[in-house]
């Protein structure tokens, strides 16, 4: 609707100042005359096919994308040609919003993630977190994460680059890849939506790389794939860059960090928060008498707490 408006208002602009011919110029005058003569919704197709979007623009805006948006991400993707985007928008959204049953757990996940994220965002980070302001904006906020007609649009103004990603040579291979690491296939949605940028990533480059990092890390690979339907980000560069800090950190305060590869497992978003936060947390802990040697016992058996703030762990401990 946007692009038509935009198409008719400068047909409207030619008529009203007589600029067909110049607008027409590359064709002559005869040309120009002949536009001048035709009716308004000719002049409105035929200036639409005179551009050189080879109408990307409509079809982006028709995926519920701005009409400012859409013309921005045209170029990037017109070489994929019409047929393809077509297809390939039709297959993203089979992908990622055919029902699951999971709609409401995928908004719920998000919320969390973001309220316990303490650390520095990489680009794909960074990227995720303004794809679910946007979102948060929206009436219904992230509970919509899982709504196409509501979150499709944003995620493509967000990873336009998606729209070149194959079906065949990119996105199949992901899921075949995500099903072979333990994610059932109706939970897949969940994980890409939660974290866009592996849907942009190579598998043998990328993915399998950092869950390498992890293996390296001490995590074993069967519990990978729990960890990443729990929290998507661990396949993100500042995660895996944070657990290697965490590790240091509790080295350098003398507390066994062994507890720590466990305390992920069960509760995979203590990733994102940062060496700081958790040193408030062990301050605390000092300043209510809990000794080192009892530190590990009790994050080992409430890992939880460290992904609190130091006021809300006093109230808790208040409430007793």
């Amino acid at each position: 609707p946007g692009y038509a408006a935009m198409l008719a208002d400068g047909v409207r602009e030619l008529d009203e100042l007589g600029l067909w011919a110049s607008w027409s110029a590359g064709a002559g005058a005869r040309a120009g005359a002949e536009m001048g003569a035709l009716g308004f919704g000719r002049k409105v197709y035929f200036m639409g096919r005179s551009r050189r979007d080879g109408a990307v623009v409509p079809l982006v805006e028709s995926l519920g994308v701005r009409l400012s948006s859409a013309k921005l991400i045209a170029p990037y993707v017109a070489a994929e040609g019409l047929p393809v985007l077509i297809r390939r928008a039709k297959f993203l959204k089979e992908m990622l919003f055919s029902s699951s049953g999971y709609e409401t757990l995928i908004g719920r996940n998000a919320k969390r993630m973001m309220a316990h994220l303490s650390i520095p965002a990489d680009e794909a980070l960074q990227s995720t977190l303004s794809f679910f302001e946007k979102m948060e904006a929206r009436h219904g906020g992230l509970s919509m994460l899982a709504h196409g007609d509501v979150s499709f649009p944003y995620l493509i103004e967000s990873f336009p680059m998606l729209l070149r990603c194959s079906e065949e040579n990119h996105l199949k291979p992901l899921i075949d890849f995500l099903k072979h690491i333990g994610i059932p296939k109706p939970r897949i949605p969940s994980v890409l939506l939660a974290f866009p940028p592996i849907m942009l990533s190579d598998v043998e480059k990328d993915i399998k790389r950092r869950i390498h990092a992890w293996e390296k890390a001490g995590i074993e690979q069967e519990y990978i794939g729990r960890m990443l339907l729990k929290y998507p980000w661990i396949l993100s560069a500042s995660v895996i860059e944070n657990y290697k800090q965490a590790l240091l950190f509790f080295n350098r305060r003398k507390i066994s960090s062994a507890f720590l590869g466990t305390a992920v497992k069960s509760w995979p978003h203590i990733l994102g928060c940062s060496t700081t936060r958790m040193n408030s947390i062990l301050v605390l802990f000092d300043d209510l008498g809990i000794s080192k040697k009892m530190v590990v016992p009790v994050l080992t058996s409430s890992p939880q707490l460290l992904l609190r703030k130091a006021n809300e762990f006093l109230q808790g401990c208040f409430l007793f």
